[in-house]
């Protein structure tokens, strides 16, 4: 299976940015934290245009270690943008410092808290180039 983020670079004509499908998943087998995407997501930026996740990705949402789980889980209202956000990292789909900005838009049409959001990007940013 071909596994990759589709990227179709002009707007939909409507400049707010916003999730246009819910997320649907399913827990990857023989795993402890992979899910699989299990119908198209996409999400549209007014950083960076319209975002497909094609079904079949997989992802491990918030790459977060342990000590932090109490405040920042892996999965949590954040899933949508943190699945963005991964794929954008792994296939360089923008400058590092894009797609944490795109990351932090995402976590605000979620209506993360504001110092969730903050420290989340704080995070990527800091630590993020070890996955870029």
């Amino acid at each position: 299976m071909k596994s990759g983020l589709l990227w179709v670079g002009e707007s939909l004509g409507d400049e707010m940015s916003k999730f246009l499908d819910p997320l649907i998943i399913e827990k990857v087998d023989g795993t402890a934290d992979r899910w699989r995407v299990a119908t198209t997501f996409r999400y549209q930026s007014d950083l960076g245009g319209l975002i497909t996740v094609p079904k079949g990705e997989v992802t491990d949402f918030a790459s977060t270690p342990q000590l932090v789980w109490a405040f920042f889980p892996k999965s949590g209202l954040w899933d949508g943008a943190a699945l963005v956000h991964d794929m954008t990292y792994r296939l360089h789909s923008f400058s590092r410092k894009k797609c944490d900005e795109v990351f932090l838009e995402a976590l605000e049409v979620l209506n993360v808290s504001s110092w969730k959001r903050y420290t989340m990007y704080w995070a990527v940013r800091l630590g993020g180039w070890v996955a870029y």
